[in-house]
């Protein structure tokens, strides 16, 4: 926090270091708003039948979050992650994948 109360947040973009070259990026992701301030949503393409997994890093490249669902959305809330600058790998059966970067106010 700030002398005048919001949150003061530092942007560092190391980019995610465990990912394959030779997977496909076939899956587009998107997070609406972003920032996210409040409630977010993210979404995503995809096949309807797949079960995604959802993995959340922080700037650091350490996994805070991970989640299995066979939806195309996932909310998230600016409650549960400090503030700063996340990433998201979204992964299904077939080893497509796609990122969506987001900052956390």
């Amino acid at each position: 926090m700030t002398g005048n109360g919001t949150k003061e947040c530092w942007e560092f973009d190391p980019g995610i270091s465990d990912v394959n070259e030779y997977e496909s990026q076939s899956i587009q992701a998107w997070l609406s708003p972003n920032p996210v301030t409040g409630k977010s949503m993210l979404h995503w393409s995809g096949e309807k039948s797949s079960e995604y997994s959802i993995e959340i890093f922080n700037a650091q490249g350490g996994k805070v979050k991970n989640i299995f669902t066979s939806e195309q959305n996932l909310a998230i809330f600016n409650s549960e992650f400090p503030c700063g600058v996340y990433f998201v790998r979204i992964r299904d059966r077939k080893t497509n994948y796609g990122f969506e970067k987001f900052v956390m106010q």
